[in-house]
């Protein structure tokens, strides 16, 4: 399962310094676009989001099945947009790689599908650095991909 985001190198997140060792993280992951690269169809299960600081984690996000149900029905709509309103919502990154998004949790091979709007806020003693998403078919690792935060 690849595993892209809306921008391709890195995300930018507001860190406001709370106290001399905490700070408050700010961050917005726009979309994230899961495409099955595989000759077989894996059914997603499970999404897990984690933000690190040096290999340490920061926030966890584990998103189950009917969350993802929910999110992939929804965002499955786009592409009936137009390109420019596409654009608009996930990124001239992804909007070009955006071709096959479908409602399903099962992925056909070649299959895409499109999970929106993940506001994340929390208290950490760091900043992050790195986004990692994992992907899971039950208890299998099915995908996995890290961005740079920077």
């Amino acid at each position: 399962m690849r595993i892209d985001f809306t921008w391709p190198d890195h995300l930018i997140p507001m860190v406001s310094e709370v106290s001399r060792d905490q700070c408050m993280v700010d961050l917005f992951i726009n979309s994230i676009l899961l495409e099955n690269d595989e000759n077989t169809p894996r059914r997603l299960t499970r999404m897990v989001l984690d933000l690190m600081n040096e290999d340490q984690p920061l926030w966890r996000l584990e998103i189950p099945l009917p969350a993802l149900m929910s999110h992939l029905a929804v965002d499955s709509e786009l592409i009936d947009l137009s390109d420019e309103k596409q654009r608009n919502l996930v990124g001239e990154y992804l909007s070009n790689r955006i071709q096959n998004v479908k409602s399903d949790v099962t992925f056909q091979p070649g299959a895409q599908g499109l999970m929106r709007r993940f506001p994340v806020r929390f208290l950490a003693s760091s900043a992050p650095d790195t986004l990692i998403a994992r992907a899971f078919s039950g208890s299998h690792l099915i995908g996995r991909e890290s961005i740079s935060i920077k």
